[in-house]
């Protein structure tokens, strides 16, 4: 699959540039919808003229566009663990301040 984006960061010249196979593989593994929202986005390069990455953000232009715009698929979700707030009670980190002053002095 092929989209234009600038060349270099100059905007000068825009060119066709093949997405890696891996990248999308990488992204369906992850994502729903993913081939669908890269065909709205040839479009979207093709026609826009200001805001088309360049060549070296290509990844994080699509990474953050499919980020935002696909849902994740299930089974990457119930893996990605959350890990437990960790709350200090107030006065805790001030008090051990305190006693390492103390125990310097």
């Amino acid at each position: 699959m092929k989209i234009q984006v600038w060349e270099t960061t100059s905007h000068k010249r825009k060119i066709e540039v093949e997405i890696p196979p891996d990248w999308i593989k990488e992204w369906n593994h992850v994502y729903l919808g993913v081939q669908e929202k890269l065909i709205q986005l040839q479009g979207y390069c093709r026609d826009d003229g200001k805001r088309v990455p360049c060549r070296r953000g290509l990844r994080v232009f699509l990474g953050s566009i499919l980020r935002k715009d696909c849902p994740m698929r299930e089974a990457v979700r119930a893996q990605i663990v959350h890990e437990p707030k960790v709350v200090v009670p107030r006065g805790t980190i001030t008090n051990a301040i305190e006693q390492m002053r103390k125990a310097i002095r």
